[in-house]
């Protein structure tokens, strides 16, 4: 009688747990590298070359390092914490310069934005997740074959500057660069972008403005040609073609000049090329906060392919700066002109560095669809909604973009295209809880647009009150924190003062009482402080006639000291603007007189927020930015209501009623989690862990030869007994059955059974599994051979032992996933462990 050798392979969900170590500079040459490798052409592995220029330092341990590659073949910036994202910018330009006055201003307020993350990630100990360590694992190992990526390649070939001879037309100041104010990095980026169309020949119409002390600063644009083919890339003497189009761009945008840096706004940017420069009114100022990461980078991925060259402004602490994005290279890196002669071009990285940090890299904009006007471009469909239908289906309507034909649209769910229609309206079914979110592109004959404004909707949820108050047991004409200070403040913790707003019954939407805010009132329902978790805050809020009204949610109630997640202003002509992620973030329209119902969803496990008025979404953006996009903050602390009167517009006068705090929860049908088994006899027991939560009906057992998986059985306890399994291949695994339905896969084992002449199991444990110290291997069999392999698949132990019994010392394992590779004289077993 035959009996078999278990041969096991398991396939599961990694979870890499990494402890907070400093990278050394030998690793991070290696990482810096096998990067530059990986993304450069025309040179060999053996040519490249490293000098680390550079260590940027903070609290005694280094953050970065900065890696010359070559003589002047561009340079790698790589991080010093394996926690975070290795490469956070790279160049195949030149060489680094440490020199303060070489630097781009712009450059290093994106440098200091990565070098607060990374020091945000020690202080909080926070680990890296799979990608992370994943992404560590890949770049210190030699890939002799790197794969081909998407890239454009820089757009501009111009390398501005904004000092001498660039500024010869702005104001006069012998502080200044050769006795001028500097240009402004806005519109040294304007600049650039139009000489690379080579567009407008003339401009249109004139300003005027007064910018202190310089005097008042003119431009006539429509009197002016523009003389493309006297720009040079690059000056080294006066050139008055290019200093009077930087000068006319300055004036544009009301640039407020001085010697020692010009600033201005971003949406004057926008605003200055459609209307002095005929650019097309097609050209949107966005802000990234207001898009999923795959999203806004598609968008600007979109604009790059289609040659335009893309506006780009960060800001950081209290100063913002801006440049152009003119090309990318694979999934994240994007290549940044800073308009400083050349200095530091090249490509960066986008986004958070550390996905469970604060969204320090967020508040960032750009302007998309910089052409010249008539021109053709792909605009996104406009003014998407989602609106649940049927406890479990969305429907999905939008607006169709003006301007030329078009073929249909795709929609996207979750970032991934879920199906395409000619209409302007899906119907998205049979959904699972969960929240989505959605966007739209259109389709053209010429290619597929940006994505639409994302609109989402939570599926399956139910809600927990935590608080909420109607009002109508409170005394009409008496002050509401007077009488229930327990549960409301004001902005002064002072009941019964100014601040404190009075209950009313002239109007209310429910019940008898509501209270007005007006005067000086300013009235604050403090929360709790929340960092996790999904929230509505919900009321409802009447504006009469000629009246102003307003209402902010706070991240942090501490007086001066508070922080803004949002605010939102209601004027006396209908029309409404939020703050959120950015000012002016969207506008609105609503009716006055009238109760209208106001939602703010609040997901802290996600970092976002939505604001939902009367049913339609208004705005969403990633909460930890705050109202202003400055804010690094992802908690929920307040409410507040306040008599606003900031407005030339109106007098603030509002009533508000039934107020609600509620914690949504999602009903999700959970899967039953660590399949695992264990040999018994001649049979195989497979067990695994009920899933948390409601009741469920049983679970539902998958089998698979690797031909396709299908239901083996139905079973109401949490192990099942396979019973002298035959030779070859065998993959399981396990779902639970609810009344509402199936939830997804646990993890997925797999072995493979196959004869031997022994005719006997390979019977092996290694335990403790997770092991900290010391890991013990007993067979049945002599252990010849023991290889332990990390995450990376790296040897890191390679034992002999010709013995039944072993211990393998892991103290000195970094925390995460192993596997132990055991060859005894009866075959080769292979197990997963965990050090903790």
């Amino acid at each position: 009688m035959k009996q078999i050798l278990l041969s096991i392979f398991i396939m599961l969900n990694v979870l890499v747990i990494s402890r907070a170590d400093v990278v050394n500079s030998e690793i991070a040459a290696q990482v810096a590298k096998n990067h530059y490798w990986n993304f450069s052409e025309g040179i060999t592995y053996e040519d490249i070359t490293l000098n680390l220029n550079y260590i940027e330092t903070i609290n005694g341990l280094p953050v970065y390092y900065v890696f010359d590659i070559n003589d002047n073949k561009g340079f790698v910036i790589i991080a010093a914490d394996d926690d975070v994202y290795p490469v956070l910018g790279y160049s195949f330009e030149g060489n680094y310069n440490d020199g303060k006055d070489k630097l781009p201003p712009n450059f290093s307020a994106w440098m200091g934005n990565f070098a607060d993350q990374i020091v945000y990630a020690r202080e909080n100990l926070l680990s890296a997740d799979a990608s992370i360590s994943g992404k560590w694992s890949e770049l210190t190992i030699y890939n002799p074959y790197p794969e081909n990526m998407d890239n454009v390649n820089p757009l501009l070939t111009t390398n501005w500057d904004q000092g001498c001879y660039y500024n010869t037309e702005c104001p006069v100041d012998n502080g200044g660069p050769c006795g001028h104010v500097y240009v402004g990095c806005v519109a040294t980026a304007m600049g650039q972008i139009m000489k690379y169309h080579n567009y407008p020949d003339q401009g249109n119409g004139t300003h005027t403005y007064y910018c202190y002390p310089y005097g008042s600063q003119t431009a006539n644009f429509g009197a002016t040609t523009y003389n493309w083919s006297s720009m040079p890339n690059q000056i080294y003497s006066n050139n008055i073609a290019v200093a009077t189009l930087l000068y006319h761009c300055g004036v544009g945008v009301n640039m407020q000049y001085s010697a020692s840096g010009s600033g201005a706004y971003s949406d004057d940017a926008r605003d200055a090329l459609v209307d002095y420069f005929t650019y097309s009114s097609d050209a949107q100022l966005l802000t990234k906060a207001s898009y999923s990461t795959t999203a806004w980078e598609n968008m600007l991925k979109n604009d790059l392919e289609a040659g335009r060259p893309v506006y780009y402004a960060g800001y950081g602490g209290s100063a913002g700066h801006a440049f152009v994005c003119d090309g990318y290279q694979g999934a994240n890196y994007f290549h940044f002109n800073w308009g400083w002669s050349g200095y530091a071009n090249g490509y960066f990285y986008l986004s958070n560095l550390n996905p469970g940090g604060y969204s320090f890299n967020q508040n960032q904009e750009a302007i998309l669809y910089i052409y010249p006007d008539g021109s053709s471009t792909l605009l996104p469909p406009e003014n998407l909604e989602a609106e649940i239908i049927n406890t479990n289906d969305v429907k999905l309507s939008w607006d169709a973009p003006s301007g030329k034909d078009l073929l249909g649209y795709n929609i996207y769910r979750n970032n991934e295209n879920i199906g395409n229609t000619t209409g302007t309206n899906y119907d998205d079914e049979n959904l699972e809880p969960g929240t989505y979110e959605y966007y739209i592109t259109a389709l053209y004959s010429d290619g597929e647009s940006v994505p639409s404004a994302p609109a989402s909707v939570l599926i399956g949820g139910s809600s927990v009150t935590l608080f909420e108050d109607d009002f109508d047991t409170y005394t009409a004409n008496q002050q509401l924190v007077c009488q229930n200070s327990a549960d409301w403040t004001t902005w002064s913790n002072a009941p019964c003062g100014n601040e404190d707003p009075y209950i009313t019954t002239v109007e209310a939407y429910s019940g008898s009482n509501s209270f007005v805010v007006e005067g000086v009132n300013d009235l604050v329902k403090e929360i709790e402080n929340y960092t996790s978790g999904l929230y509505k805050i919900s009321f409802y809020m009447y504006v009469p006639s000629g009246f102003l009204g307003y209402f902010n949610t706070l991240q942090d109630f501490a007086g001066a000291d508070s922080k803004w997640g949002m605010q939102v202003f209601f004027n006396d002509d209908g029309t409404g603007s939020i703050d959120g992620g950015g000012q002016t973030a969207a506008t609105f329209a609503f009716q006055n007189n009238t109760w209208i119902y106001n939602e703010v969803i609040i997901d802290l496990n996600n970092d976002w927020a939505e604001y939902i008025l009367d049913g339609n979404s208004i705005h969403s953006w990633v909460w930890s930015i705050g109202a202003f996009g400055q804010n690094n903050m992802n908690q929920l602390g307040g409410s507040n209501f306040y008599a606003w009167d900031g407005s030339t517009k109106g007098t603030p006068k509002y009533y508000i009623d039934d107020y609600k705090l509620e914690e949504l929860v999602i009903n999700q049908l959970l899967p039953p989690t660590n399949l695992a088994f264990s040999s018994v006899g001649n049979d195989i027991l497979l067990t695994w862990e009920p899933p948390d939560g409601k009741d469920l009906l049983g679970y539902n057992v998958y089998y698979s030869d690797g031909s396709g998986f299908t239901i083996l059985e139905f079973v109401t306890e949490p192990e099942y007994l396979i019973e002298s399994p035959g030779t070859g291949m065998h993959q399981y695994y396990i779902t639970a059955l609810y009344d509402e339905g199936e939830s997804g896969p646990t993890n997925t084992i797999e072995f493979t059974i196959t004869d031997i002449n022994e005719n006997t199991f390979n019977i092996t444990s290694v335990f403790p599994n997770p092991a900290t110290d010391l890991v013990n291997i007993s067979s049945e069999f002599e252990i010849k051979t023991i290889k332990v392999f990390n995450y990376a698949g790296q040897v890191i132990t390679d034992e002999q032992v010709k013995s039944i019994h072993y211990q393998v010392n892991t103290s000195q394992y970094k925390p995460g996933i192993y596997f132990f590779r055991i060859e005894t004289t009866a075959g080769i077993i292979s197990k997963r462990i965990i050090i903790e």
